[in-house]
């Protein structure tokens, strides 16, 4: 589902090729953020059917913290 964890090589979606499951996987390690394709779509060769990003990891919890320090 969006907002997985994934690692590069993880499944993350099949399409059925002529009768025949071919699996797409991530191709980086980090989250699903986007399905592009559902169950029954038509997709081409080379389109895109998922979004893969890099997490962003934020060191400084500062950045993050609303003014007053409330979360």
């Amino acid at each position: 589902p969006v907002g997985s964890r994934v690692r590069q090589g993880d499944r993350i979606a099949v399409v059925d090729l002529l009768g025949i499951a071919q699996d797409v996987v991530a191709p980086i390690d980090g989250l699903l953020v986007e399905v592009l394709a559902g169950t029954g779509d038509a997709v081409e060769y080379g389109e895109e059917v998922a979004v893969v990003a890099e997490p962003v990891v934020i060191d400084d919890a500062a950045a993050v913290m609303p003014a007053g320090g409330d979360a």
